[in-house]
């Protein structure tokens, strides 16, 4: 995947609201998610875990990564202050970052994956942040075997590329977290872990879905290629009813 760098503007991050940001503070990374960007050009960020809020402190200084559809944007910055909103629209977040304005900002164009519309029949679970980085290989059984402690959900993709997928399911998975998931079908099986950077409502109070847009953890070069002959057949299917 080619890189371009190309010279960011204020309207270019005013876009990112509701992305997920990666904060690294001294040496460690922390998930959060743009809540807004201030005209003077500020940033306001949800804290994804409270647990992380020891690490900040003001003054502190920052490295930030949001991505965003087919960018990266890159900066510096020091943090303004901590504060905590009781009155959330989001009650599972309480705690916000104030940045000051972006220093050495820098956007990255990544080259658009090509994306193919298909639904698939999927299944998931949600991983913990002490498994996400671990060998994944034992926690395959559950989709085998569920346990309660370990729940498999039910959902199906609108469209695939090599980059991740876009998923349909009725559970609501906050930004940041991983899924292990499962494809199983006679178009492609696979079997990997994906990183959710969308979750758009679509239903209702009464019937709740999801969209959500996930992106493959770097994907093993088998997973790989059995990924590409499948998009590579469904581009030729596309074309050829085209015709």
């Amino acid at each position: 995947m080619s890189e371009i760098l190309q010279p960011p503007t204020q309207a270019d991050l005013q876009r990112t609201r509701g992305e997920l940001a990666r904060v690294k503070v001294h040496g460690t990374q922390v998930r959060t998610v743009v809540e807004r960007i201030h005209p003077s050009g500020s940033l306001v960020l949800i804290l994804l875990r409270d647990d992380d809020l020891g690490k900040f402190a003001p003054a502190v200084e920052l490295d930030v990564e949001i991505i965003s559809g087919e960018a990266v944007y890159q900066f510096s910055s020091t943090l303004e202050r901590l504060f905590t909103d009781p009155n959330s629209k989001e009650a599972r977040f309480r705690n916000f970052l104030l940045l000051a304005p972006p220093t050495n900002l820098k956007k990255i164009q990544r080259r658009k994956f090509f994306r193919v519309k298909a639904n698939l029949p999927l299944r998931f679970f949600v991983l913990d942040d002490e498994h996400a980085s671990r060998d994944l290989q034992p926690l395959l059984a559950a989709f085998v075997r569920p346990s309660p402690e370990r729940p498999v959900h039910s959902a199906h993709t609108t469209d695939v590329s090599a980059g991740g997928l876009h998923v349909v399911t009725a559970l609501q998975v906050p930004l940041g977290k991983t899924l292990l998931f499962d494809i199983n079908s006679d178009e492609l099986r696979l079997q990997h872990t994906a990183q959710v950077m969308r979750n758009i409502p679509t239903g209702t109070e009464y019937r709740p879905v999801f969209n959500l847009g996930v992106m493959f953890t770097e994907l093993p070069d088998r997973e790989r290629d059995q990924l590409t002959r499948f998009l590579f057949k469904e581009e030729v299917k596309r074309r050829g009813h085209r015709r």
